[in-house]
């Protein structure tokens, strides 16, 4: 079904508004899922009374002082009544709450023994709306044409009472994590298994969407044993010294904001960590109350008979202002607190080991972490009115056929479980390299090794009918404190030997660092293509990695590696532009600006693009200069063809459901005024999808239909049973699993101007392109024009070098200082796939 709203009237729109579905899918062979969601087959058609919960001068802690609440008062204000609490502020009942009558809220005063001391607290409980679950089931009925938010998000808080009060569980946003049984990550952090829970509305009625879900922690360890793992230490009684600088700045980096509790006194006092003292327990001092000063070593000694063994190494700075010191040796970090800030390598690696699962197995591990879970619901889910299945939801998939891949020299090949080679194959367009040269980072490649490595690449490429003229160009050894020279030595000694424009460097890579380096320089300063590789690939030359590293130097140079036989027939059938959007955002625990990048197609075949960059407020994910990069690309789609669009098919990545009206609002409407400043009259057909990752829902396919990895083929679509039945949405499993359970893409449309586009059109559409991903010979997860949106965008994290300051408020006029202190990437540049 079309969208028929006016440009004008896109601010109004609401959820209710989104494309219909205009059919479902039948290409494909059809084959039997299961998801991982498990139906609740019944639940209560009267009322469930909301509440807002007040407390009062609290900030943090609402779960653990409500649950103390109910302990002591439930008998009296809320005895025979279910309750469901969120942990922040909002209550849900079964039953009315007698004693709140109108806006009169219920006040209770009480006290908490927190160890040795008491604490006062004060709530306030008054009415906030009747929710009323008749509505959710007319909405299944068909009656109403709109998902009722509001009983979800009841349900959804009910369905999690009973393990967040359980004592078993840490509760963070959807997910609960046990604290039994957790893995060592590295360097103080552990990994948490958890299960991931959420209401959802589906086609086969109301179900709960269950998955795993791994978290990082921090280890409740003592700060110096902590300190001795990531400075590596042989243990901590190796730290009583002065520290190095670097060591107090990584681990005040690690540390801030961490909770410790003292371990020196009766009272388990906890402290928040500003930063590190780089003074001794001996040197800081500070004044008693009858004036005399004390240092901290004596203060201990004196008021705790405690005799301070680590004497000379810094002290905590804790507290709202970091006036506070405490000795590290009688500190130790609080269980349970979540590690937001960004995983090393080491960390990754592990989490990944921990976290992959194949899908059988992700399912069992579902099934077991739900077994105690629901025994700690049943007891709620009752009182509620509530039933849920403990069976997997069954579903229908098909697998669309793959396409057939074109190549150079007229041959093509149709991939299998998606995947194809390039043995004797040649790239479908190319150009000659005539001018490059090659730069060594790394001390390990030894020139002759080098030089051996570039006759094999030379024989490669011309296998794959790139027209090398030699393998033998300028070779130049490099240190990481003089990249920029040397680059541009290369560049000129490229020049000299083949009397021709460097076309391109090869640099051969350390272990670590000089990548952003010689991105930035390339691709800024100087504007030239590179390609870097791994030194420790020399040494051992492979054919297969090499045609991988020439995939990439071809598409970079603007030439075509491969394209459907048949191309993608809605985008042939008119001028059709395809964009793809994305924005990055600053990594957990830094505060700087987020980066735009747009993409979009100069060919029918879907295989060149050209990109736009904006820098915008910090996670701002609504891109605000949408309107001028459009135009930019759209005029460059022009130059190219010599024609307008007329169709705009627009994939836009990294948009939660929960902004799909912004996007309407702000995106669509952008794009509808970049049409009328280009030509008064002008005004494409517009199609706008959003691909979301960052779901729960997986797939697990009968033993005879799984591919070699145990996961469903390539090319499987699902529109039924498990979408929603209010919008126009699919998944799509486009890839071929490599390791783990294999997540689907959920497509969304969001406008729709083509009042005869089948979901069939659209689905196989979106898979095809799926073929024509530049860097390899594999389908991909994610339809290319977003990814290749996502791969520019985190170019860009460091291409801009967009500063990271803690403390600075990210306003918008600093943001547009920042945009005018940004070096503009060359046109020419902006032309090439320069990122992939």
């Amino acid at each position: 079904m079309a969208t028929t709203v006016p440009t004008g009237a896109l601010s109004s729109l609401t959820l209710s508004d989104l494309p219909k579905r205009p059919d479902y899918g039948k290409v494909g062979k059809k084959i039997r899922l299961r998801a991982n969601m498990l139906k609740i087959p019944s639940f209560t058609n009267g009322t469930i009374y909301h509440y807002d919960v007040n407390f009062v001068g609290v900030r943090s802690g609402e779960r653990r002082i409500f649950t103390e609440f109910l302990a002591q008062f439930k008998e009296i204000h809320l005895k025979g009544i279910s309750v469901a609490f969120d942990g922040k502020k909002n209550l849900y009942t079964s039953a009315k709450i007698n004693r709140i009558s109108g806006r009169q809220p219920l006040v209770v005063e009480f006290t908490i023994q927190d160890g040795a001391r008491k604490k006062d607290f004060k709530i306030e409980i008054k009415h906030a709306a009747d929710v009323n679950m008749a509505v959710l089931h007319q909405f299944f009925e068909k009656r109403i044409g709109m998902v009722p938010q509001e009983c979800i998000q009841a349900l959804d808080v009910i369905i999690k009472q009973g393990p967040s009060v359980s004592g078993r569980y840490t509760l963070i946003g959807s997910s609960m994590y046990m604290r039994e049984n957790p893995a060592s990550l590295g360097s103080c952090i552990e990994v948490w298994p958890g299960i991931f829970l959420s209401v959802r509305a589906t086609q086969s009625g109301l179900v709960l969407n269950a998955d795993t879900a791994n978290n990082a922690f921090l280890e409740p360890l003592m700060i110096l044993d902590c300190a001795a793992k990531v400075v590596g230490a042989r243990s901590a009684s190796d730290l009583n010294c002065k520290w190095h600088p670097d060591d107090i700045k990584e681990l005040e980096r690690k540390w801030r904001g961490t909770q410790v509790q003292v371990t020196h006194s009766n009272i388990p006092r906890k402290y928040k960590i500003f930063g590190i003292k780089n003074m001794s327990v001996r040197e800081i001092k500070f004044k008693m109350e009858d004036g005399t000063n004390v240092s901290v070593y004596d203060y201990f000694q004196n008021h705790y008979n405690k005799k301070l063994e680590f004497d000379k190494c810094p002290c905590l700075a804790v507290g709202p202002e970091g006036k506070t010191f405490l000795p590290m040796e009688v500190c130790k970090i609080v269980q349970g607190q979540q590690y937001r800030k960004k995983l090393n390598e080491e960390q990754t690696t592990n989490m990944l080991a921990f976290a992959t699962l194949k899908p059988e197995a992700r399912f069992n591990r579902i099934r077991t972490n739900m077994a105690p879970m629901v025994a700690n619901m049943s007891e709620n889910l009752k009182g509620f009115g509530i039933n849920l299945s403990n069976q997997f939801l069954e579903c229908e998939g098909r697998v669309l056929d793959p396409p057939v891949v074109h190549f150079g020299a007229n041959s093509t090949s149709r991939p299998s479980g998606g995947v194809w080679n390039m043995k004797d194959k040649k790239l479908n367009s190319t150009g000659a390299v005539e001018s490059w040269a090659v730069v060594s980072f790394d001390n390990r490649s030894r020139p002759d090794k080098i030089y051996e490595w570039l006759d094999e690449f030379g024989k490669v490429a011309r296998s794959m009918g790139m027209d090398v003229k030699s393998s033998k160009p300028p070779v130049l050894s490099g240190r990481p404190n003089e990249v920029k020279n040397v680059l541009r030595k290369a560049i000129d000694d490229a020049e000299r030997m083949f009397k021709k424009p460097c076309q391109f460097l090869l640099c051969i890579m350390p272990p670590s660092g000089v990548y952003e380096d010689v991105k930035k320089i390339m691709d800024c300063e100087f504007g030239k293509v590179s390609q870097c590789m791994k030194g420790k690939h020399i040494g051992r030359p492979n054919g297969s990695y090499m045609a991988n590293l020439l995939l990439k130097i071809n598409s970079k140079m603007g030439g075509v590696n491969f394209h459907l036989d048949k191309g993608v027939p809605f985008i042939l059938q008119e001028p059709t532009l395809v964009f793809g959007a994305d924005v990055t955002h600053p990594a957990p625990g830094e505060n700087s600006c987020s980066i735009a990048a747009v993409v979009g197609s100069t060919d029918p075949k879907v295989t060149r693009f050209v990109s736009s960059l904006a820098i915008q407020g910090s996670r701002v994910e609504i891109i605000d200069t949408l309107k001028d990069m459009a135009k930019n690309i759209i005029m460059q789609f022009r130059a190219k063809n010599r024609i307008l669009p007329r169709r705009i098919i627009f994939y836009r990545d990294g948009v939660s459901e929960g902004q799909f009206n912004a996007v309407r609002s702000s995106e669509i409407s952008a794009l509808k005024r970049a049409f009328g400043e280009i030509e008064k009259d002008y005004n494409p057909k517009l199609l706008f999808i959003v691909v979301q990752k960052r779901h729960h829902v997986r797939f697990m396919a009968d033993r005879a239909d799984c591919d070699r990895s145990g996961n469903v083929p390539a090319g499987t679509v699902v529109d039924k049973e498990v979408t929603a039945p209010d919008r126009f949405e699919f998944y799509l499993n486009s890839h071929a699993g490599l390791q783990g359970c294999s997540r689907p893409s959920l497509y969304t449309v969001i406008w729709n101007d083509f009042p005869t586009l089948t979901s069939d059109q659209i689905q196989e559409m979106t898979y095809r392109m799926c073929y024509t991903y530049v860097r390899c010979t594999r389908s991909v997860s994610v339809v290319p024009p977003a990814y290749y949106a996502h791969l520019l965008a985190f170019r860009a994290r460091f291409l801009f070098n967009v500063e990271n300051d803690p403390n600075r408020i990210l306003s918008r006029e600093y943001v547009e200082k920042v945009r005018s202190k940004i070096p503009p990437l060359s046109p020419d540049m902006m032309r090439r796939m320069f990122y992939v």
